[in-house]
């Protein structure tokens, strides 16, 4: 076993209330390595390879900063961020935790981890939009896709501290979280920065809801793009730069504006599709995104695409056009129908490819 990861585990640290000291640790590792359940398998193999000699675990990225890759993530990053996010949610040994979350991907990876290095008491259920149904406990903290909160909202309230991440949260949403008595954030963060390296309040409501705070000494500044540059010394080796537009609050806070690759420039002015999405929440209950086609006279203009059939949104865009939300350039043009979104393995949409598939 990996010296400095065992010097690092935390003597209170619970599995499904059993106690995972040195000596119990590898038949608990076997025990789920012989499960009949998947995503228990895969537990159990991600607890050997992080317990194993190796310094570091190999991950795929999910295209954030790049085309997605394989890297090598060093097990002192993700302890330190562990740490990290202990301090800035002020967990303490002996807090109960909930893992929702697949372990395939670094969030899930570091739920783990937190409850290694923390000594949370950690009950692992099926990856699922429902990870409430498993059981009636009350805990202090998890991480939830904002799926799994839309999914959850009449019982969000039987944890303390949520973090939310891997998709954006809509405004809709957004409102629906501060109706409850709870600590809510969402995350910002990647695969290269070992999970999250900031967080944006959510609920309870404050006047800076919409800045997203550094963790631990983390800092930041921007490109000539305006683009968002990360300094994590604590969990990365290098200067991570990224692709999300931002406006800077000093060097420890941002406001995410949204992804650079995606701006559209119709009539020289420069759109963000993530904030028409959020406009159009309320109208559209299936998955869409905003995208861009060429024009002759605007360059690009807006258009909009459903994963859906048209019968379903009777007269859509007329509704939209006498909406007073949206500008005469935000406004989408034309609404493509298509039965299925091409998707990331981690379920995120591809735009690019999946409008270029029906245009």
């Amino acid at each position: 076993m990996n010296t400095f990861v065992i010097n690092n585990l935390h003597k209170d640290f619970k599995i499904n209330d059993i106690e995972c000291d040195i000596s119990s640790l590898e038949a608990i590792i076997n025990s789920f390595l012989e499960k009949k359940e998947d995503y228990q398998r895969k537990i159990g193999f991600f607890l050997s390879e992080f317990l194993n000699d190796n310094d570091y675990i190999e991950l795929q990225t999910s295209g954030t900063t790049g085309i997605p890759k394989k890297i090598q993530v060093k097990k002192e990053y993700m302890i330190q961020s562990a740490r990290i996010t202990g301090n800035f949610l002020q967990l303490k040994p002996k807090d109960t935790a909930l893992c929702a979350l697949p372990v395939d991907y670094i969030a899930g990876k570091m739920m783990l981890v937190r409850a290694m290095v923390l000594g949370l008491s950690i009950d692992l259920v099926l990856p699922s939009t429902t990870p409430f149904s498993a059981n009636l406990k009350t805990y202090n903290f998890t991480a939830l896709t904002p799926m799994q909160a839309i999914k959850s909202l009449e019982e969000l309230h039987r944890v303390k501290k949520i973090i939310l991440g891997g998709a954006p949260i809509s405004a809709e949403l957004e409102s629906s979280l501060q109706k409850i008595n709870n600590k809510i954030y969402a995350t910002y963060g990647m695969t290269e920065t070992v999970s999250h390296i900031a967080m944006r309040c959510i609920s309870p409501y404050s006047e800076d809801n919409s800045l997203y705070k550094a963790l631990g000494n983390v800092t930041f500044e921007t490109d000539e793009r305006e683009c968002l540059i990360i300094n994590c010394p604590e969990v990365a080796s290098e200067q991570i730069k990224t692709n999300d537009v931002v406006s800077l609050i000093g060097n420890q806070a941002f406001e995410w504006k949204g992804r650079y690759d995606n701006i559209i420039n119709s009539g020289g002015i420069k759109i963000f599709p993530e904030a028409i999405e959020d406009k159009l929440t309320s109208f559209i209950s299936d998955r869409f995104f905003i995208w861009k086609e060429p024009d002759n006279i605007l360059g690009e203009k807006v258009i909009l695409f459903v994963e859906s059939q048209e019968e379903k949104y009777p007269n859509l865009l007329n509704k939209l056009q006498k909406e007073t939300i949206f500008s005469k350039y935000e406004l989408p043009k034309k609404i493509n129908f298509i039965p299925h979104f091409q998707l990331t393995d981690s379920g995120k949409i591809r735009r690019k490819e999946t409008a270029n598939s029906f245009l």
